[in-house]
């Protein structure tokens, strides 16, 4: 009995990942960060459509200053896209090494 439990938690012990769950993980990220990366170009669109609609009417300062944070918003879910996936992408590197570095069963 001793026996079946040491070799469990060595076995456990040599694989601190689960790539079915890592691979589920990354799948909704991905999608996440590609819903991120539309709404923000949707977001943008908006904002350039309204700039071009009210260029005439843009002459005060704190209307370009409201234009340049609408701007600056549309940005973020793209910016925050961006980063899930270069984040995705980086746990497949860590695991793509951990699986060459490890011992060979």
């Amino acid at each position: 009995m001793t026996e079946y439990n040491q070799e469990t938690t060595e076995s456990e012990n040599e694989k601190v990942y689960n790539f079915d769950h890592i691979l589920t993980l990354s799948t909704w990220a991905k999608v996440l960060s590609w819903v991120l990366i539309i709404a923000g170009i949707a977001l943008l669109a908006t904002v350039f459509f309204l700039l071009v609609s009210q260029f005439s009417n843009i002459q005060d300062i704190s209307n370009i200053i409201f234009m340049l944070v609408y701007i600056a918003v549309g940005l973020l879910p793209i910016f925050l896209g961006i980063v899930l996936q270069f984040m995705v992408e980086g746990m497949y590197l860590l695991v793509d090494i951990e699986q060459n570095t490890s011992k060979p069963q």
